[in-house]
């Protein structure tokens, strides 16, 4: 299909690789950053669907039967995909760049969108696992922050996809991941920002910080409170319930917030902390 960055059917004998040493190879590397002079210009890996949708889809989506879209960068930081995947997936990798990979459900309601539910993701070779005969590797939510964002990276560069490419190529994800590691909440933190330090050269770990939320109780009608429990953007927060007032407690962002309910969405727009409207969509009336 394309040099260094190629997808492969199923049914078609991949390559053997001395795996143990190109995993060592892998971990030295990370440690100096994200050049991998030592391996050489393609490896083949499995990508592994991720076990469990986000939670959002699993209890109002199409639960366990999702599909899932498969989006990375190549290596001349052109975007591709591959839709309706159900299980391991072959690509073609630099193994001497990074690549980011994301996955996202496919769902009939249209309400979840890519930007409203966190992909998974995956960084390659950083994330590569050693595998019979072939490297593997693992999307989850955690892995799709530093994904997005190195996604972002390359997309956002004033020079274009390749200059952008270059950029990501040489920082280090593997420090930026250990980072986002030693937050409570990692989906928090702003991924846009982080991607326009990186360009601009500008990152330190002082960058890496949780947005600030807004512990607000919000008033809802009969009807919406039946529509619990909600469930919002990170995945490692519990449902929301209403109290028997049909009162319900939520950590907000600033901006726009969207709870997901059993028929639809519970859309909170905050501005300088304050609740400035709150209102219900249900799925069918949304755009796809």
């Amino acid at each position: 299909m394309f040099p260094g960055s190629t997808a492969l059917g199923g049914d078609k004998k991949a390559v053997r690789t001395p795996l143990p040493i190109a995993v060592l190879a892998i971990a030295a590397a990370c440690l100096a950053g994200c050049r991998f002079p030592s391996l050489p210009p393609a490896e083949v890996t499995c990508v592994v669907v991720p076990p469990r949708p986000h939670p959002a889809v699993a209890a109002y989506g199409e639960g366990a039967s999702v599909a899932w879209t498969l989006l990375w960068i190549d290596e001349d930081g052109r975007e591709r995909t591959l839709e309706h995947v159900r299980g391991e997936t072959r690509l073609r990798l630099s193994g001497e760049r990074v690549t980011p990979i994301l996955m996202r459900e496919e769902t009939v309601l249209p309400g979840f969108a890519w930007g409203e539910v966190p992909p998974a993701g995956a960084l390659f070779p950083l994330d590569a696992r050693e595998g019979k005969p072939l490297a593997r590797l693992y999307p989850d939510r955690a892995g799709g922050i530093c994904a997005s964002i190195a996604v972002k990276t390359v997309s956002s560069a004033r020079g274009g996809r390749r200059e952008g490419k270059r950029i990501a190529d040489s920082f280090n994800w593997g420090r930026l991941k250990d980072l986002l590691g030693s937050l409570p909440r990692p989906h928090r933190v702003d991924r846009d920002a982080l991607a326009a330090l990186i360009l601009s050269g500008s990152f330190t770990s002082r960058s890496v910080r949780e947005e600030e939320v807004y512990s607000r109780r919000i008033l809802l009608a009969a009807e919406m409170a039946e529509e619990s429990p909600f469930i919002g953007f990170d995945p490692g927060e519990d449902p929301l319930v209403p109290a028997e007032d049909s009162s319900l407690f939520a950590n907000l962002r600033e901006g726009h917030n969207r709870l997901f309910g059993k028929s639809g969405c519970l859309v909170i727009q905050t501005s300088s902390g304050n609740v400035d409207c709150t209102f219900f969509r249900s799925y069918a009336s949304m755009d796809p």
